[in-house]
C-alpha cells in the first residue's frame, strides 16, 4: 500500500505529537507552492506558511487559552509548527510510512471519511411520516397490548439434599401450619408480613414479606418453579392464599399481592417508540442497499466452507457472556436481547445508594426498587425474562 506525504501527515500527527502539537496542526493542509512571501519558517523542502500559521494559533487558542496566551505565544506556537514538521520528516526517514499500525490508521481515517461524505447524508435523509406510524400501529395492535401481570409473595421450605420421606412429611406439616396462620393475617399487611421473615429459606425476598415482584401472568415463562408459577397465576384476586405447593426440592405458599389488566396501549403513549423504531428500521435497509450497491462495484468473494471448517459458526461454548456498562445507551443489553444473541439479564449494582432508570417510550423512567424495575423490564421486552438484581 502506497501513501502520499499528505496523507501520512495525519498520522504522523495522531502518533507522534504529544497533546499540544495535535491541538495546534494535526489537521492543517500541506503548504501549497508560490507563496515565498509568505513563509515563516521551513524545515527541509516543507514550509510552515502564515495561513497555516494563522488557523493553528486559532484552534489553539480557543482549545487551550492557557497554553497560547501571554508573551510569546505567537513564536511558541511557530516552534511547534517546526517541531511537527521536523518530527514528520524522521518519521518518513525511519520507515514509519511502511509501519502496518501507521497504513491501518490511514485506512480507518480514509474509510471514515467517505462513510461521512457518502453514507451519513443518505441515512439523514430517511424519514418516517406520521401517517406510517399510525399505519404500522393499527396493523400491529397486539404488538402494543400489555401482558396481564401479577405481583406474588412467596414463602420457601427448601427441602435439604437426602431427605427421607418423613423429614418431608414434617415440612409438609411446617408449611400447613404457616398457611393456616397467613390466613389469619389482616389485609393490610404486604405479603405474608413477618411470616416470611421468620419462616422463608429465600434470603432474598423474606424480609420484603416474601415479594418477588411482577410475573407475567402466563404458564410460559422463567426464573420460577414450573409448579409454583402454574399455582400463582391460578390465583383469582388480590389477597388469595394458594394451598401447599409441593416441589421436588422445596415446598411452597404463595400469595397474590396485586393484579395488573392487560390493556392495549394507545398510539398516543406509543408513538415515539414506533417512530424510532420504524425510522431505525429505514436506516438499515438504506443502509444494505448501500453495501449492496458498493458490493456491486467489486469483485467480491467470500469462502463460507474455510469459514465453517475453522469452527467460527459454533465454538460450542456452554455459556456465553456479553458485559455492558450500566450507562451504555445505544442499544446496552436490549440490542443482544432483541437479536437472539442472550436470553437473561443480570443487573449488577453497587452499595451506593442511587437510581437505575429505563428509556422507554421516549421517556427515561427511574424505578423505585428492584421490584419495580423488573417489572419495567418485564413490559419493555413484552417477555417473562428471568431478571435478576444483585448487590
Amino acid at each position: 500500500m502506497r501513501f502520499s506525504r499528505d496523507g501520512l501527515r495525519v498520522i504522523a500527527a495522531s502518533v507522534l505529537l504529544p497533546a499540544f502539537l495535535l491541538a495546534s496542526s494535526c489537521d492543517r493542509p500541506a503548504p501549497r507552492e508560490g507563496e515565498a512571501g509568505k513563509v515563516l519558517a521551513r524545515v527541509g523542502a516543507e514550509a510552515v506558511t502564515v495561513d497555516e500559521f494563522k488557523e493553528a494559533l486559532a484552534r489553539g487558542t480557543e482549545k487551550y487559552p492557557r497554553i497560547y496566551s501571554g508573551d510569546r505565544k505567537s513564536e511558541r506556537l511557530l516552534r511547534h509548527l517546526v517541531d511537527e514538521e521536523a518530527l514528520f520528516a524522521q518519521a518518513l526517514e525511519d520507515g514509519y510510512d511502511k509501519n502496518p499500525v501507521v497504513a491501518g490508521e490511514l485506512r480507518r481515517l480514509v474509510v471514515g471519511e467517505y462513510l461521512k461524505k457518502n453514507l451519513m447524508p443518505l441515512l439523514d435523509g430517511v424519514k418516517v411520516t406520521d401517517e406510517e406510524v399510525s399505519k404500522h400501529y393499527r396493523e400491529n395492535l397486539e404488538r402494543y397490548r400489555t401482558h396481564e401481570l401479577v405481583r406474588a409473595a412467596v414463602i420457601s421450605f427448601r427441602v435439604p439434599s437426602g431427605t427421607d420421606e418423613a423429614g418431608r412429611s414434617a415440612l409438609f406439616e411446617k408449611a400447613a401450619s404457616v398457611l393456616k396462620e397467613a390466613r389469619g393475617l389482616p389485609g393490610s399487611v404486604a405479603g405474608f408480613g413477618e411470616l416470611a421473615a421468620r419462616h422463608s429459606d429465600d434470603s432474598k425476598t423474606r424480609a420484603a414479606g416474601g415479594d418477588i415482584g411482577w410475573i407475567v401472568r402466563s404458564s410460559k415463562g422463567s426464573g420460577l418453579n414450573p409448579d409454583l408459577r402454574a399455582e400463582i397465576i391460578q390465583l383469582q384476586k388480590p389477597g388469595d392464599l394458594s394451598a401447599v405447593i409441593e416441589t421436588e426440592k422445596a415446598f411452597y405458599l404463595a400469595k397474590m399481592m396485586e393484579l395488573r389488566p392487560a390493556r392495549q396501549r394507545p398510539l398516543s403513549e406509543v408513538r415515539s417508540a414506533v417512530h424510532a423504531m420504524l425510522l431505525n428500521a429505514a436506516r438499515d435497509r438504506a443502509q444494505e442497499k448501500f453495501y449492496r450497491e458498493l458490493r456491486a462495484r467489486r469483485k467480491v468473494s467470500i469462502n463460507l466452507e474455510l469459514l465453517e471448517k475453522l469452527g467460527f459458526h459454533d465454538w460450542g461454548f456452554d455459556y456465553v457472556l456479553l458485559d455492558f456498562l450500566g450507562n451504555v445507551v445505544c442499544g446496552g443489553f436490549a440490542a443482544p436481547l432483541r437479536r437472539g444473541f442472550a436470553q437473561k439479564i443480570l443487573i449488577v449494582v453497587s452499595e451506593e445508594r442511587g437510581t437505575v432508570a429505563v428509556a422507554q417510550d421516549g421517556e427515561i423512567k427511574t424505578t423505585v426498587d428492584a421490584n419495580a424495575l423488573r417489572e419495567s423490564l418485564q413490559q419493555l421486552f413484552a417477555t417473562d425474562t428471568a431478571t435478576q438484581v444483585a448487590g
